[in-house]
């Protein structure tokens, strides 16, 4: 007989997972050091099918000064199903690095509706970070069948095991895990030593430094705030301010707390010392209103130490007791502020055309230029220009002293001295301005002098009026070592009744690219002992010296020709030559012109004949 095959469906099989959800929350948000502090975490199986081998980790929060929880206890264990204790975890590690919370006794949660709500407390310690979010998460896993089931129950069948979660949340195959997070903001201690503003100060200015402390809620044993002045800077004051409306928007609120106003203070070789002893801040859980601020005054001293572009560092740092050792507080940036000075330059000179012998009874027109050196950052005050003359002179008259932006400057002419402005008056000079003065005088017709020396003199101060700490002219001339250098000066020499001369063939500029080269040729020179060079914006400008040195000359009796080249930068440019005899007779020629960038470059040339003193 025939066979017969009889088949029939497999019934359809309904694949169900067991899944575990798990939240975690953290009382209160924000924690003060010393704070007692909650972590709550509630593990549940809302599910159609029984969750296997429970296990609960968290590794509860620390950073670089160790755990931020101390001495955490599970406070309580509480399941729906009275089957979990707190004998089901452990806390391991300790406060010096971090505390994990881990499961001795795995567990299982059947199908419920079933929770397991586990308190974890504990302190915040007194290293707390201050102004950050700390975040804590717990991971939970779990598997789908009762025990061990790693090894495949069918011969035939490798994946014949139970699911995981050892891949984690979200993993490709064995995900049964599930984490939550819980974050709290942070209060603490903060030193703040807040940036200046403006950051450049000249000698003899004050600065006002703010050091804003931040405290936790609570108590601070011992607090002691130093600040390292350096030596370029002289303590002048202090005070500590809790209001707001007298912080200058150093405080957002007033502090809530309670301070000496007058600390303990010391002034050492350390530096700046505030003995607070204990401080408490009023425990009322507001963050905003923890901070004070101490405010020091200190002038940038008149030392020789201080020169245009020195740097001065200021750091602040606070210490308080902790367990009977000082725990030190920094604040990372310090705050640098520059040395800025004004410099001026002058420059003395008689204009073209005077005659090439002098004699007793000639009239000379002397042209006097103060003005700002490329170095001066700010205003010089208390501005006093004098030109002394000697007994051979004779009738000086003040044509004219003029500040550039049009200020008209008073004069006077008393034995033997001119000065501008008038005594006892001074007057400012602002960085880029400049003062032009002219004056007459007459050789004495009765002199025998053979030389007659005349010499410019420009002192100033760094501040206005008479100023305690200020740096002012008396002790030498402008950058030769002294302290009190602000004084400028430039001599002119005239000989009577000699030749002392040169000929000048040509005095050229010629701009190509960035660079000028000034050009210019002799036909004579007799007692030549060299060139400078003067360079102006405009022809009535203030003048800059080109060259560093006297450019020696080298004709020897005869002519020369030189050249020298000058990198101005863009824009249209007026040169001078000044021939030095060596009497120091000096002789002012030009100015010539040349154009840097555009419009094209060009060459201008005098022709000069004469014969020069």
């Amino acid at each position: 007989p025939g066979q017969q095959q009889v088949t029939a469906s497999a019934p359809n099989v309904r694949v169900i997972e067991p899944t575990v959800g798990i939240a975690k929350s953290v009382t209160p948000p924000l924690v003060d050091s010393g704070d007692v502090f909650t972590y709550q975490i509630v593990l549940s199986n809302s599910s159609l099918v029984d969750a296997f081998n429970l296990v609960l980790t968290d590794t509860l929060p620390a950073a670089g000064g160790g755990s931020l929880i101390l001495d955490p206890a599970i406070a309580s264990v509480d399941d729906s199903a009275a089957l979990v204790t707190g004998a089901n975890f452990a806390l391991l590690g300790g406060n010096a690095t971090a505390w994990v919370l881990s499961t001795t006794v795995p567990f299982d949660m059947l199908v419920g509706p079933r929770l397991i709500t586990l308190t974890i407390t504990g302190t915040a310690p007194i290293y707390l970070p201050l102004g950050t979010t700390v975040n804590n998460q717990a991971l939970v896993r779990w598997s789908s069948l009762p025990g061990d089931v790693s090894t495949p129950r069918s011969a035939y069948n490798p994946a014949a095991v139970e699911r995981t979660g050892a891949d984690g949340p979200g993993g490709a195959l064995n995900d049964y895990a599930a984490q939550a997070n819980a974050a709290f903001a942070t209060t603490g201690y903060q030193l703040d030593k807040r940036p200046v503003t403006p950051t450049n100060y000249t000698i003899g200015e004050v600065v006002t430094y703010t050091i804003v402390m931040t405290l936790p809620e609570g108590q601070t044993p011992g607090l002691i705030i130093t600040d390292s002045l350096p030596g370029g800077l002289l303590y002048l004051s202090h005070q500590v301010i809790t209001s707001a409306a007298a912080s200058g928007g150093a405080l957002a609120f007033d502090y809530n707390g309670t301070i000496n106003p007058t600390p303990v203070f010391t002034n050492s070789a350390s530096g700046l010392e505030f003995d607070f002893g204990d401080v408490t801040t009023a425990a009322d859980n507001d963050g905003s209103n923890n901070a004070f601020a101490l405010q020091l005054t200190a002038q940038v001293r008149n030392v020789i130490t201080n020169q245009i572009g020195t740097l001065l560092t200021n750091t602040a740092s606070a210490s308080l007791l902790v367990l009977g050792n000082r725990l030190v507080i920094t604040d990372p940036t310090p705050v640098v502020i520059a040395v800025v000075e004004p410099e001026l330059a002058v420059f003395k000179t008689i204009p073209a055309g005077f005659p090439t012998i002098l004699n007793p009874g000639d009239t000379l027109t002397y042209t006097l230029y103060v003005y700002h050196s490329a170095a001066s950052q700010v205003t010089a005050y208390d501005v006093v220009i004098t030109d002394v003359l000697q007994s051979d002179f004779i009738n000086a008259t003040v044509i004219g002293a003029q500040r550039s932006d049009g200020l008209v400057l008073t004069s006077q002419v008393v034995s033997q001295e001119i000065r501008v402005p008038a005594s006892p008056t001074t007057f400012d000079l602002p960085v880029g301005m400049s003062v032009l003065v002219t004056y007459t005088v007459q050789i004495d017709p009765g002199s025998t002098a053979v030389t007659i020396t005349n010499s410019l003199y420009a002192s100033w101060t760094t501040l206005p009026g008479v100023t305690p700490g200020e740096r002012t002219s008396g002790d030498g001339f402008l950058n030769d070592g002294s302290l009190n250098d602000y004084l400028a000066a430039h001599g002119v020499f005239i000989h009577l009744g000699q030749v002392t001369a040169i000929e000048l063939a040509s005095f050229t500029a010629t701009a190509a690219g960035d660079t000028v080269t000034l050009a210019w040729e002799t036909g004579v020179e007799i007692d030549t002992a060299g060139f400078n060079l003067y360079r102006a914006a405009t022809p009535d400008g203030a003048r800059t010296l080109v060259n560093p040195l006297l450019i020696a000359a080298t004709g020897g009796g005869g002519g020369a020709q030189y050249t020298w080249p000058d990198q101005p930068g863009d824009g249209s440019w007026y040169y001078w030559l000044e021939d030095v005899d060596t009497h120091a007779v000096t002789k002012l020629h030009g100015p010539v012109t040349a154009q840097v960038g555009t419009p094209p470059s060009a060459l201008y040339r005098i022709y000069l004949p004469w014969l020069e003193r």
